[in-house]
């Protein structure tokens, strides 16, 4: 939910094609997780009526209302520091983080933050094989300038998960 800047509420089933900077596409189809009505009961109507939606998408019936949206892939140096001084003006960020694992150590391999409706960048650490693409270094100042200041509120997928990895990565608490 995070790339779609929007609460799950306000785009429970909307389909959204994007295509992604490598030059594949996909259709983005949203909802809740099924687990969630144990939580919360009042869901359950939502995800019926998204399980519907996603029905008419994969019989191939049209969708309409497509968000217009602003994905970014920031794989230099140039696109982090133009993107961090973007970001500084706002103060509410949705973030999620990927990890690769080699044996028991977590390496951090991006950084999705969503700071507007439509607008959301995938910041890439290391590739499919842990591989450096941006220098640890710079995107840990970049990423410390953007969250570590007063005021900023995070919305997070699995954010308990991602803190003790995201701490001994960049110094500080996501919580």
């Amino acid at each position: 939910m995070a790339i779609l800047g929007r609460k799950v509420t306000a785009v429970r089933s909307e389909i959204f094609d994007h295509t992604f900077p490598f030059g594949h596409s996909c259709k983005i189809f949203s909802t809740v997780h099924p687990a969630s009505i144990a939580r919360e009961p009042a869901n359950e109507p939502g995800l019926d009526k998204d399980l519907q939606a996603f029905k008419r998408l994969i019989e191939g019936e049209e969708q309409t209302d497509p968000v217009e949206h602003d994905y970014r892939f920031i794989d230099t140096t140039e696109k982090l520091s133009k993107l961090t001084e973007e970001l500084l003006q706002f103060k509410l960020f949705s973030i999620d983080c990927e990890w690769a694992y080699q044996g028991e150590r977590a390496k951090l391999r991006s950084i999705q933050l969503c700071w507007a409706p439509g607008k959301a960048a995938m910041i890439a650490m290391r590739g499919t094989e842990c591989e450096e693409v941006l220098p640890p270094k710079a995107v840990k100042e970049h990423v410390t300038r953007i969250l570590k200041r007063k005021g900023v509120e995070l919305i997070g997928h699995s954010l308990r998960a991602d803190e003790r990895h995201f701490r001994k990565e960049f110094g500080f608490s996501l919580m």
